[in-house]
């Protein structure tokens, strides 16, 4: 089982990539609904003074720029597969296997991005869907993302010249 469990595959960095993504994306946004209500719940009970008030808008206005970092983390990514499969030595029959796996860990990404939009299709989420909608629509194409993975690793491990062909020396 070398193509899951060795590095000559790269099939774990394509699903591991995705998976963070996921589940990095999926955290930010259930923290974000948890603190708004909190938030709101406390003002809405009278508890706060107006310098509270104006601290938790700020607090919560940068807890939403989380969105933009999203783009960054993506790229971040989508780069760490690149030098990772750049790194990696292997035979360009791990090539032919990548791209005959290439639909199936596309039905897992795609898998993947619906269990997000059902997630965050749910009403509770209307608040949460204005302030992240880069973060909503990278996870709800985590196909596009595995794909982009998957190019972009198999550009980097098997796109390298060196003397001895595709082989790098440490």
């Amino acid at each position: 089982m070398s193509l899951l469990k060795g590095k000559r595959g790269q099939v774990n960095s394509f699903i591991g990539g995705v998976v963070f993504i996921f589940a990095f994306f999926l955290i930010w946004i259930f923290a974000y609904l948890i603190l708004s209500n909190f938030v709101s719940e406390f003002s809405g009970a009278g508890f706060n003074t107006p310098v509270m008030d104006d601290v938790s808008a700020k607090f919560l206005w940068g807890f939403g720029l989380f969105d933009s970092v999203a783009i960054i983390i993506l790229l971040a990514v989508i780069g760490g597969v690149a030098y990772s499969s750049f790194k990696v030595a292997t035979h360009p029959i791990f090539f032919v296997i990548t791209f005959v796996l290439a639909p199936f860990l596309a039905f897992m990404a795609y898998m993947l991005s619906y269990v997000f939009s059902q997630i965050v299709s749910n009403p509770a989420f209307n608040s949460v869907v204005l302030v992240f909608p880069r973060s909503i629509l990278i996870g709800t194409n985590l196909h596009w993302v595995m794909l982009a993975c998957i190019v972009v690793g198999s550009v980097a491990m098997f796109g390298k010249k060196s003397d001895r062909g595709q082989f790098v020396n440490e």
